[in-house]
């Protein structure tokens, strides 16, 4: 059932892509009702809103575009892509730009966050975004995508395993007093 569904879940991106068949296709609409019932439409919505805002990075040097997506618990999306330095450690990331923007607006909780890069290949975030959004967003559910449309997710706690938190922090700053 597992593979049956994420080949669906492949198929419809590539079909919103352009990359199969036309959008109006019955084939599409059944597709299209099938994820929804899943609850597998939103992953490819935030891979939609990832990679719309990839195609805004800052990337003068690198030529290397990043989109993120982050999904707040109530549904709303923040978008972020990388903006490129010459001072190469003064580059921010597509995924801290996200989340950035939305604690910026308020926002605390979130669900998932889905990312893109003009590679075309997998990009997952690197380790100062892991351990940023492990801060704000330990339970994050992150969505992969390559350039033909499959689609890795992934568990935060996944990528970060044994991650410093604020719980360590708490923990070690007891012991120290």
């Amino acid at each position: 059932m597992q593979l049956l569904l994420q080949q669906i879940n492949i198929t419809v991106f590539s079909l919103r892509h352009g990359l199969v068949l036309q959008k109006k296709s019955a084939t599409f609409a059944v597709l299209f009702n099938l994820l929804t019932c899943f609850g597998m439409i939103d992953s490819l919505a935030l891979l939609e809103h990832a990679t719309a805002a990839m195609q805004r990075a800052i990337a003068p040097y690198s030529s290397f575009r990043v989109g993120a997506a982050l999904q707040t618990s109530e549904g709303k999306i923040y978008t972020g892509h990388n903006i490129e330095s010459s001072s190469y450690s003064l580059t921010i990331c597509a995924e801290r730009v996200a989340l950035f923007k939305a604690l910026s607006e308020g926002e605390r909780t979130f669900e998932a966050m889905a990312i893109v890069a003009s590679s075309g290949e997998f990009c997952p975030p690197c380790g100062a975004c892991r351990q940023v959004l492990m801060d704000f967003a330990p339970h994050l559910v992150i969505y992969l995508s390559n350039q033909h449309g499959q689609i890795k997710t992934f568990r935060l706690a996944e990528l970060l395993p044994e991650a410093f938190s604020s719980e360590t922090l708490s923990k070690m700053i007891s012991k120290s007093l």
